[in-house]
């Protein structure tokens, strides 16, 4: 079990993430007192002195210290159920998008536009019937239309369990100047899902899978920087699975509790 400390940041226009996030997780508490809970998780003494906050921070981000049993507390005297798990649940749902719109080059299937030429019996589909001179647009207008709907996607309020996982990860690693070659996202994933974490004692998090989407948002968020893979005739990179400025000091004992781990099931 490895303890770690997960840094939620926001900032002004992220209140209504953070509505939505709390009210996709707790539909069942009035927006009033469930919005009062929230405030007090993330460390403030009321939902006023959070919008204040926010509202102060002229697009700089804000750092909750979190305090989920003021949470607990506040929900517990109203006739609420409210857990340590749910107040992380509900700033993972609200946190995923935040990045994915940050993030222009996020998309679900890793990080830049990969290669997106269509299959060809797609490619059939979208140039049939068309004159030749039509085709090429046509295949670029697919390209976009499909960016658009995976854009879409990921910028949805829904529950975050396998981001969360990640964000427990890369909260484990500190960050250098330049980055790191020895490790990719894909595979920085696969030591994050078979890892588990104690989130200050409060959460535990067991092994969870994790996309490599999710690992790269987590990194970002965590305040890494991407080193994209070579692009493609300009457009299109060759792999989604950037690198980041890790550490490698700090991924050689996550690495050695996932073989510990794999050796002990």
């Amino acid at each position: 079990m490895i303890e770690t400390k997960i840094k939620f940041h926001f900032c002004e226009t992220d209140l209504p993430l953070l509505k939505a996030a709390a009210e996709l997780h707790h539909r069942a508490i009035s927006p009033t007192h469930r919005l009062e809970i929230l405030a007090r998780g993330c460390g403030f003494r009321t939902l006023a002195s959070l919008k204040a906050s926010l509202n102060h921070s002229r697009g700089s981000e804000i750092e909750f210290d979190l305090d989920p049993a003021a949470a607990f507390e506040f929900a517990n005297e109203r006739g609420h159920s409210f857990t340590a798990f749910d107040l992380y649940a509900v700033l993972a749902t609200a946190a995923r998008p935040k990045v994915a719109r940050e993030n222009p080059l996020l998309y679900n299937w890793g990080f830049g536009l990969g290669c997106l030429e269509p299959k060809r019996n797609e490619r059939e589909q979208i140039i049939a019937g068309l004159p030749i001179q039509e085709r090429w647009s046509a295949v670029q207008n697919a390209i976009q239309k499909d960016l658009s709907e995976r854009r879409i996607e990921l910028m949805q309020i829904q529950p975050q369990r396998e981001f969360l996982q990640a964000l427990a990860f890369t909260s484990c690693i500190k960050p250098l100047k330049n980055p790191n070659m020895r490790h990719a996202s894909y595979g920085l994933k696969q030591i994050a899902e078979k890892l588990a974490f104690s989130l200050l004692g409060e959460v535990l998090l067991s092994e969870s899978y994790v996309s490599n989407t999710n690992l790269i948002a987590a990194a970002l968020f965590s305040g890494f920087h991407a080193h994209s893979p070579e692009y493609v005739q300009g457009y299109f990179n060759s792999s989604p699975n950037p690198e980041f400025n890790m550490a490698e000091r700090p991924i050689k004992p996550l690495i050695e509790e996932r073989d510990r781990r794999r050796r002990a099931a």
